[in-house]
């Protein structure tokens, strides 16, 4: 007999949230069992006897959650169940249950640290040579952008190679409208089995390099547990980055949480959510022509495929730098902001906060374009967002 099979087989997570006096809210998330939060943060799946944290992209099955709860190893948690399922085992004492209130610390890296054995012999060789600490952070930075993308690459194909999640692939042609021929031009993909790719990816490469890539979290697993649908990130026509769209095991793909899930960054910022989705666009356009910019990047992709050039920002916290928007001068700039207060603020910076208050935030398109001299134009939807005003058959 497996024991540990066995265990997920008797113990259910909902036994344990009973045990630990955790309540589940109506959209089947608890407050996190590692930090002290406001929101709930912490998803629970019943039907697969799974969850997942979204604050720190971590979760797993009943065993993680039970060790993580305790703050014990896991060796020891299996014990502990086997003994609660009636398995045999131990004569453990039984445990009194009660809430974790030490906050979960992340660990804060230099940029030295959070180099590899490699880079770190690139900067110090570059530094030694004489050159500035800037343009040998460049280099190393270059390194690790050409490591990630070898990781990239190979998820995407494996991944290709092993087919579509069917409900995914439903819900991006019929429900976001976008065209097979789009889907495959794009790169987009879904994770059909999250542990066969968890466990694939592991077995092509080092522990640390996917780490640093961003893919995996400090647990040594793959973020994307319920951001199921990738959005590649090209650059050169190669993949830079990714980001997850929240499509959870039970095909759902709405949430009180984030929708979207980037890579983990580290101190070398290669990372970092700010920046365009689909710039490749500009190597094929002529001067004065016109470039739509877009809140999301499905948005993008259908008016791409309506024919017109298309780039995105993904959100309004997520600019890209300002020297980033100086690309775009030689075009006509029209923004299609979604009918919200997070469109508000990225178009003007005002906006009405969850306290039903003003505000303004100064990093917004107006002022960058306003700073560079440049004109910016704005097209606002008859509905909520560009999707969808073409699913709705728009000429």
């Amino acid at each position: 007999m497996n024991i540990i099979e066995e265990i997920k087989n008797r113990i259910s997570i909902d036994f344990l949230l009973n045990k630990f006096g955790l309540q589940i809210n109506n959209s089947g998330f608890v407050k996190s069992i590692s930090h002290e939060e406001k929101t709930a943060s912490l998803k629970i799946y019943k039907q697969s006897n799974t969850w997942y944290d979204y604050s720190r992209n971590e979760g797993g099955d009943v065993i993680d959650f039970y060790a993580e709860y305790n703050r014990i190893d896991k060796s020891t948690a299996i014990k502990e169940l086997q003994n609660m399922a009636g398995l045999g085992g131990d004569n453990i004492k039984q445990r009194t249950f009660a809430p974790a209130l030490n906050p979960y610390a992340y660990k804060e890296e230099s940029i030295i640290d959070c180099m590899s054995a490699m880079e770190n012999e690139l900067y110090c060789e570059r530094i030694g040579m004489g050159m500035t600490e800037e343009k040998a952070l460049r280099e190393v930075r270059l390194m690790r952008i050409e490591s990630n993308t070898k990781i990239f690459t190979e998820l995407y194909y494996y991944v290709l190679k092993k087919g579509w999640d069917p409900a995914a692939y439903k819900y991006l042609t019929e429900e976001r409208k976008i065209s097979a021929m789009m889907i495959e031009k794009q790169k987009l993909f879904s994770l059909k089995n999250y542990f066969e790719v968890n466990n694939h990816m592991k077995k092509q490469f080092d522990i640390d390099d996917l780490r640093r890539s961003g893919l995996y979290n400090e647990k040594g697993n793959l973020i994307f547990f319920a951001h199921r649908i990738i959005i590649p990130y090209q650059y050169n026509y190669k993949i830079v980055y990714l980001r997850g769209r929240y499509f959870d095991i039970e095909n759902n793909s709405k949430t009180d949480g984030n929708k979207y899930l980037g890579l983990r960054n580290d101190a070398l910022n290669v990372n970092t959510p700010k920046r365009f989705w689909g710039i490749d666009v500009l190597k094929n356009m002529l001067k004065g022509e016109n470039l739509y910019l877009t809140e999301g990047e499905f948005d993008a992709i259908v008016l791409r495929a309506n024919g017109f050039n298309s780039i995105c920002i993904p959100g309004s916290g997520n600019f890209p730098a300002k020297k980033q928007f100086e690309k775009l001068k030689n075009y006509k700039c029209i923004v299609c902001p979604d009918s919200d207060e997070a469109g508000r603020k990225m178009i003007d910076g005002y906006f009405i906060d969850s306290k039903g208050l003003q505000r303004y935030s100064p990093i917004n398109l107006r002022k960058i374009f306003r700073d560079q001299k440049q004109e910016l134009y704005v097209k606002k939807m008859p509905g909520k967002d560009v999707n969808e005003f073409f699913a709705k058959g728009a000429a």
